[in-house]
């Protein structure tokens, strides 16, 4: 697929999640996941720690997070910090 292709694939996956189709947004932002997108994998996290288009697995949720934390995403760090904060998805470190 060229570049530009992928990026509109992208767009057309991010779209769907601002839409609410979660489980379209799931279903299309999964590879750009795996291929180590860290907005496809932080938005995966999301879903899969409420439960939005996707059964709700806190592994899931969790192991999503921390890869784009790991890229520097900001708003998976933050994501992730709260998760540790608040034991949401893992167990409670308040440090």
């Amino acid at each position: 697929m060229s570049d530009t292709n992928k990026e509109v694939e992208f767009n057309s996956a991010m779209a769907a999640f601002e839409s609410k189709q979660f489980a379209h947004a799931a279903q299309m932002l999964g590879p750009f996941a795996h291929e180590g997108n860290a907005e496809a994998q932080h938005r995966l996290a999301i879903m899969y720690q409420n439960g939005l288009g996707v059964a709700q697995i806190d592994e899931e949720a969790v192991k999503w997070m921390k890869a784009a934390a790991e890229q520097n995403h900001a708003l998976a760090q933050h994501g992730l910090g709260f998760m540790y904060m608040e034991g949401e998805c893992v167990e409670k470190d308040p440090a």
